[in-house]
């Protein structure tokens, strides 16, 4: 969905979540929407991994009458279990920007360890036993599997290649969204990242190269 068209959808909600892979632009998302429709900002950083967190500010803003959008990518895995009123908006961008600004900011290559550690902390979210509904372990190495010959490559090129770095995780988590999560959601949304360029906040990306992790303006 482009952005203008998702605006109109999400004009009666108060309480909206911006879900996606890290690195595929849900904090700038997020900001985005909550300059236009003048809501509340809510950074992943008010949470990490904590879901009652979440859904404590959700409860507590919906009663409150304090319209907020989210940034919720470390929560991703758990769109599903908020309240039925929250819309859920999943960030859909291409795995190789998203696997490129990994990259950038030296996922693979400064932090070599620390992001093994948070591939397979993330992954666990949705292979463990809160999803009533779970992809299979052999589900996700075929599916994985799948997408490296057309990334290998190209990533190889790459200075700050490593061998196990060609895991598109980002496309495993859009699989099980689109096959296990969406269909338990009854307001969710596919929002084409792209699609905000025009937006008033936008920066281009020629001028984004030496951005922080976190950095959304100049």
């Amino acid at each position: 969905m482009k952005y203008q068209s998702l605006k109109k959808q999400l004009k009666n909600h108060s309480q909206i979540v911006v879900a996606g892979p890290h690195r595929a632009g849900t904090r700038f998302t997020t900001k985005a929407i909550a300059h236009d429709f003048n809501y509340t900002y809510f950074d992943e950083n008010n949470t990490g991994d904590f879901l009652c967190f979440l859904h404590n500010s959700i409860k507590s803003n919906e009663e409150n009458n304090c319209p907020t959008v989210y940034q919720v990518p470390l929560l991703t895995a758990y769109c599903q279990t908020l309240p039925e009123y929250v819309a859920v908006v999943m960030l859909k961008r291409s795995v190789k920007d998203i696997m490129a600004s990994e990259l950038r900011i030296g996922w693979s290559k400064d932090k070599e360890n620390f992001e093994k550690d948070f591939k397979q902390r993330e992954l666990s979210k949705y292979f463990g036993t809160f999803m009533d509904d779970k992809p299979t372990l052999k589900e996700y190495v075929d599916y994985n599997n799948s997408q490296v010959k057309e990334l290998a490559d190209e990533l190889k090129q790459n200075k700050d290649y490593n061998e196990w770095y060609i895991q598109p995780m980002s496309e495993v988590k859009y699989m099980i969204w689109e096959k296990y999560q969406r269909p338990k959601i009854k307001y969710a949304y596919e929002l084409e990242y792209e699609s905000l360029s025009s937006h008033p906040l936008w920066i281009k990306p020629e001028l984004r190269k030496q951005f922080k992790p976190t950095q959304t303006t100049l």
